[in-house]
């Protein structure tokens, strides 16, 4: 039904850039697919090794949920308790959704060496790979604009070539005295005549 819809698009050229970014997201189907695949699977593996490192850490049984100082308490099993739960906590990470005050500085305090790890996965999740799509999104909508353009203006010229012949035959009908150019008698003649 979607490639029925746009090809119904196509008839209107007023809904031009609607049918370029319409084809153009036809297109990036199996890129979108290959970035979910890397996404899943960077959030994947980093997932396991936040859950053997942090979900199944001891440093955090000894704080009191009760009398803890600002970001030192720490819920490890609800963020890290398992490679489900990492993954969800690092999706987190990548949409930067609440998780500098809740996990990361926590974490940090009880393991800066994780900072680093963090930063990494931060930047390759949320700089690398999404603006990774977004670039060819952008390059996809751009290169299906100019296919629009061009064949549109392949279409007016055909349709202008068309119009010069027709025009061309009729002065041809026209001039019956084969001297290159129609007087008005001749001209007359050739608008009352149906063939012409």
């Amino acid at each position: 039904r979607f490639l029925r819809l746009l090809r119904l698009l196509t008839l209107f050229p007023s809904f031009a850039e609607l049918t370029s970014i319409l084809s153009a997201c036809g297109k990036l189907w199996r890129l979108m697919g290959w970035v979910l695949v890397i996404m899943f699977a960077l959030t994947w593996t980093q997932g396991i090794f936040f859950s053997v490192i942090i979900g199944s850490s001891d440093r955090w049984m000894l704080i009191r949920p009760d009398t803890h100082v600002p970001f030192h308490f720490f819920r490890n099993k609800e963020y890290f308790g398992g490679v489900s739960k990492s993954c969800f906590t690092l999706f987190q990470f990548i949409t930067v959704d609440g998780w500098a005050d809740a996990v990361v500085r926590p974490m940090t305090d009880k393991y800066p060496e994780t900072m680093l790890q963090f930063i990494c996965f931060t930047m390759l999740g949320r700089y690398g790979v999404l603006n990774l799509l977004l670039a060819s999104v952008v390059s996809q909508s751009i290169e299906s604009v100019w296919a629009t353009k061009r064949a549109l203006a392949e279409a007016q010229a055909s349709r202008y070539a068309r119009i010069k012949d027709q025009l061309w035959d009729f002065f041809q009908r026209a001039d019956l005295d084969g001297s290159g150019s129609i007087d008005l008698q001749e001209l007359q003649r050739a608008l009352g005549q149906r063939s012409c």
